[in-house]
């Protein structure tokens, strides 16, 4: 798929393609030249062969001033080795964002890089600097608001007198990137799908126009929409012609010259990538792609059209997805994030694959999402990951997992819509930020490894649909901020030193239904329904009926007292024609040693069995037995 990349966020400082406007400071300062044979986009970058050691850089002047509070700055950079470059502590590589008439009087710097950060030596790389963050170091009093000098600096270790081992090139500011992609709807013509007989289905657009001119491809997805329940689905095409998309083993419906069907295609991080690098030879960078082919998100891209109809869908499979280590924020704004928006068009987010339907669909094949190292966030400027879907039209996530999105200890996690229809299947998150899940369907999923002190795995809302997923080793597993009674269904909590917070300032009821949650920061009242149950058999295997059956507690375990009778609460029930006794709502404390006590011996009844006692445990899933009486030879 051929995306649309919309940089209209974004402000050209300069193109690094000569050094006219550009001057320096300090060491090397005029040893600055242009480079053809090393360089990022449009063949030539601004580039330094040292002759000296020192602090000095180059950059910029005479900029039309912009507001660095309100916007980030981003600059390719390139550094040989390590070996010319100073610590990261030692300001090794900074960018310098000054106001005033030279580079000295009045600059912020933000130390961004030395021979202890993974990127120096490694080739290019986009630096993204957030000017709220606290500066490295300064000088005077430079009018953030009003910025009109961006220059790159290095603290130089080494010199090299024949060839160019540093360059700079594009700069430029803004705030994101915005991606949509074609999609096609045909009021006059209409659009024709066909199944012919489930494999090869087609779709055939009528108006003369080109499925390739606008952009779709062989193996591109494609999203069907408003051509009826047996048509509307996500589909991978097989055959891209000008008027055709063969889809194989596609829908089973069909619709003629259909006026309202739309037909969305998705893209990937490699057709952007492609589209913004090699292709058009613009490199905003949002997306970037290391030596081992994982993507790297720079600074925020924007899934779909932000004030306008166009449409979009992203899809993701088997990727691994970074969150670039970056100079940022410790504030609350997410400056490297992946989101989605609907103004008056639609956006479709396909991450992984699923088989099944309903609740026993299982998702796998999704793609990874983490960070990179710290090295440019330590202390207080821990950097922020922000995956939030919430405003996607369809959100359909299966077997990713999520590591440290979002920040261990950050309140706002990766977030979802709160409508029915999105689904997240099969998915782990890992130490990642407090996860918002709306009205989305969790299934099967893991939140494992939070560990921040006021806030859960997840936060609960009134709206919620998660069933069995799992909370392992967390802090808090679960926080609720609204007062009630709320039903777990098939969760499993092991390991957590809480597992809901009850955060609500006031009274919070769990049911636990199928799910095992007992520990609580704040007052919790846990209600644990199970079943408690006592089939009774004779010798032969045939069902006892009316026999007094009991079960007895053996200790104490929160309401319930040693001694206590659980199946009535006064001393048993007698069993029914298929030999059962039962109570299906006991509250369940937690384990419970017990003593099941079976008799059927009274004078009127025929035949007279042997009374029987035998232990038993009450768990979490309840207790469930089968016991046999025998025959008293004695007394028959």
């Amino acid at each position: 798929m051929i995306p649309v990349i919309n940089a209209g966020a974004l402000t050209l400082i300069d193109a690094a393609d000569s050094t006219s406007g550009w001057s320096g400071w300090g060491s090397n300062s005029a040893k600055w030249g242009t480079s053809t044979d090393i360089y990022r986009e449009n063949g030539i970058s601004v580039a330094v062969a040292p002759n000296a050691t020192g602090d000095g850089g180059f950059g910029r002047t005479g900029i039309t001033s912009f507001d660095a509070t309100a916007n980030l700055v981003m600059v390719w950079v390139f550094v040989t080795s390590t070996a010319f470059v100073d610590s990261l502590a030692n300001n090794g590589v900074y960018v310098r964002l000054a106001t005033g008439t030279d580079w000295t009087s009045a600059y912020q710097d933000y130390y961004v890089g030395g021979n202890d950060v993974a990127w120096v030596g490694a080739g290019w790389r986009l630096i993204v600097v957030d000017a709220n963050r606290a500066a490295s170091r300064s000088n005077g009093s430079p009018t953030m608001t009003a910025i009109t000098r961006v220059g790159v600096g290095f603290q130089f270790t080494a010199t090299a007198s024949k060839s160019d081992v540093i360059c700079i090139d594009k700069m430029f500011y803004g705030t994101y990137v915005e991606v949509t992609t074609p999609s096609h709807t045909d009021g006059t013509n209409g659009i024709t799908f066909t199944p012919n007989g489930g494999t090869n289905s087609t779709v055939v657009r009528l108006d003369g126009g080109s499925w390739i001119t606008d952009g779709y491809e062989d193996g591109d997805y494609i999203r069907i929409e408003n051509a009826g329940a047996s048509i509307d689905g996500t589909y991978a095409v097989s055959v891209t012609s000008a008027s055709t998309l063969t889809i194989p083993t596609g829908f089973t419906g069909t619709s003629t010259a259909d006026l309202d069907a739309k037909v969305i295609g998705y893209t990937t991080l490699e057709d952007i990538y492609q589209k913004d690098g090699p292709t058009d030879d613009n490199w905003w960078g949002v997306i970037d792609k290391n030596r081992d082919g994982a993507y790297e998100v720079n600074y925020p891209l924007v899934f779909g059209d932000v004030s306008g109809a166009l449409d979009c869908g992203w899809f993701s499979r088997a990727e691994v997805i970074i969150y670039a280590d970056q100079a940022l924020d410790n504030g609350a704004t997410r400056t490297r994030s992946i989101s989605t928006v609907t103004d008056t068009g639609e956006t479709y987010v396909l991450i992984g694959d699923s088989s099944g339907t309903g609740e026993d669909r299982v998702g796998f094949g999704g793609s990874l999402f983490t960070e990179d190292s710290r090295s440019l966030n330590t202390g207080a400027n821990i950097q922020y990951e922000e995956l939030d879907l919430s405003d996607a039209t369809m959100v359909e996530m299966y077997g990713a997992t999520l590591d440290s999105i979002g920040g261990t200890g950050v309140q706002t996690g990766p977030s979802f819509p709160n409508a029915t229809g999105h689904r997240v299947f099969n998915c782990t998150f890992v130490g990642s930020g407090e996860v918002q899940c709306g009205q989305t369907t969790f299934r099967n999923c893991t939140f494992t490894g939070y560990n921040a002190g006021s806030y859960g795995a997840i936060l609960w809302n009134s709206n919620i649909d998660i069933e069995r997923c799992f909370f392992l080793a967390n802090y808090i597993a679960v926080r609720h901020t609204s007062t009630g009674s709320y039903d777990y269904v098939d969760l499993t909590f092991a390991a957590n030193t809480y597992d809901v917070y009850n955060n609500t300032g006031g009274s919070l009821t769990i049911n636990n239904n199928g799910s095992d949650a007992t520990t609580s920061l704040g007052t919790v009242t846990f209600v644990t329904t199970v079943t408690l149950k006592v089939t009774v058999l004779d010798e032969a295997g045939d069902p006892v009926e009316t026999a007094q059956t009991g079960i007895y507690a053996l200790e104490t375990v929160g309401a319930v007292t040693k001694d206590d009778e659980l199946l009535s609460g006064t001393g048993g029930l007698d069993t029914n024609a298929s030999g059962i006794a039962q109570n299906t709502g006991f509250n369940y404390p937690g384990d419970i040693d017990v003593e099941i006590r079976v008799r059927k011996a009274s004078s009127g009844d025929s035949p007279k069995y042997i009374p029987l006692e035998s232990p038993g445990l009450v768990a979490a899933t309840g207790l469930d037995v089968i016991v046999t009486l025998l025959a008293d030879p004695v007394n028959p």
